[in-house]
């Protein structure tokens, strides 16, 4: 992908080149006289090559006989001779120059498909389903917030974070933040997509870019059911991610009784568990029975 510039110059100085080859025959094209069905041809094939990578992911060479049928069906619509004296060395030219423009032109496609699905992975662009930007889910809130409290019925607030936490690569710090901020934010979109997917109808998520996080607001849900959809969609991303989700919920009316107080509580109740589970991690291990069992079997001759 980083290599994609690069292509794409070599790509529009070749094109340059072969469209203005004949400009450079010093003998008025009495050689490099090209025919115009092998300039339309490599037309076709950029086009083909740039779009076919879009389309299906495909090895260069499968790009190669279909150029190689074409170019045969070129020269047979062309009214002079194929091969002989100079026409060999012409024919074999321009069989040359369609296949490097088959294979830059691939070669770009490819690169640009895989530039557009790194950009669709860390960003929210083409994000379907009840989800919406923080900054913009205000009347939305506001609307939950109002039928509960008219309807006297419960309303969560479930603030998800990602554990993205793993080996890293020694790197050198600028690139080591790089790599977890990437790592962070891809982690974010992709969990976005699939709790939009697996949430209830009723639920809708909010995405915090700045704080890499999401939240989640289930209408008609008590702190306990709110428990138990956090513990699904924690199986979910650990099946089809990979990742532990942490979450803190916090539930209206006994937690608050509007957003700001709930995402609070919400943040207070992620940041409590979380202590809990550093505290665990750094608790001395305790030997069982069974340990103390193995170490005295152990130690006997």
């Amino acid at each position: 992908m980083l290599r994609l510039n690069r292509y794409i110059l070599v790509l529009v100085l070749w094109l340059s080149f072969f469209f203005n080859i004949e400009r450079l025959d010093t003998r008025s094209g009495e050689f490099l006289n090209i025919d115009s069905s092998i300039y339309v041809l490599a037309v076709i094939v950029v086009v083909i090559g740039l779009l076919l990578s879009y389309v299906v992911h495909t090895a260069a060479w499968v790009i190669y006989p279909i150029t190689i049928l074409a170019f045969i069906l070129a020269k047979s619509i062309a009214n002079r001779p194929i091969w002989g004296a100079a026409y060999t060395y012409l024919t074999l030219f321009e069989l040359s120059a369609v296949l490097i423009t088959a294979t830059l032109a691939h070669t770009v496609g490819r690169l640009s498909t895989d530039f557009v699905e790194t950009v669709r992975a860390l960003t929210f662009s083409d994000m379907t389903g009840p989800v919406y930007p923080a900054e913009d889910a205000q009347q939305v809130i506001k609307r939950e917030l109002q039928y509960s409290r008219r309807a006297d019925g419960l309303l969560s607030v479930v603030v998800v974070e990602a554990d993205t936490d793993g080996p890293r690569v020694d790197l050198h710090a600028t690139a080591r933040e790089i790599q977890q901020l990437l790592a962070k934010r891809y982690s974010l979109v992709a969990l976005t997509r699939l709790l939009a997917w697996r949430i209830r109808r009723t639920d809708f998520v909010l995405y915090q870019t700045e704080e890499g996080r999401l939240v989640l607001i289930a209408p008609k849900a008590g702190k306990d059911q709110t428990t138990a959809i956090a513990s699904r969609l924690n199986e979910h991303a650990q099946r089809y991610l990979g990742v532990t989700l942490h979450c803190g919920v916090a539930t209206f009316p006994d937690e608050g009784v509007t957003f700001e107080e709930l995402l609070t509580r919400a943040e207070q109740s992620l940041h409590q568990k979380e202590q809990e589970r550093r505290g665990e991690m750094l608790a001395p291990r305790r030997d069982t029975p069974a340990d103390e069992q193995r170490l005295v079997r152990y130690q006997q001759p």
